[in-house]
């Protein structure tokens, strides 16, 4: 009987075992398909023009402290950061109606601009602007 039963736990345990693995498969397969996925959404470069290069148009890399938000082709800067903003890819940096009421009392107007056809205040504090097609030196 003693025989019977360590060969009946020895088989259990090698049930549960099986399971425990299945379960910690089917875990890690679902945690590396959202890394995965992650991947995909944060190192995807957008690009704000839905009709895109137009003649004449530079192409312009916007961001702020953490990397390039998004690419916006535009005949200046400013053209650039509305079409960013029109696009939605720029809502990151879009300010609270509490803070934007704040700054615009106390005359901190170097701290955010009006962007977009709504002309919506932005943050300026880390956001950047460069052409696309300038070199590093």
């Amino acid at each position: 009987m003693h025989d019977n039963l360590v060969i009946a736990s020895s088989q259990l345990f090698a049930i549960l075992f099986a399971i425990g693995v299945d379960m910690i498969a089917s875990a890690h397969i679902k945690s590396l398909h959202q890394l995965k996925q992650h991947e995909r959404n944060s190192t995807m470069i957008k690009i704000a023009n839905k009709d895109g290069y137009r003649y004449g148009e530079t192409a312009y890399m916007i961001g702020n402290e953490f990397g390039v938000i998004c690419i916006s082709y535009a005949k200046n800067e400013q053209d650039a950061l509305d079409n960013a903003v029109d696009a939605d890819l720029l809502d990151c940096m879009r300010m609270s109606p509490d803070d934007h009421a704040e700054y615009e009392a106390q005359g901190w107007d170097d701290s955010y601009c009006l962007l977009g056809n709504a002309d919506a205040p932005f943050w300026t504090e880390y956001l950047w602007i460069k052409e696309a097609t300038t070199r590093k030196e």
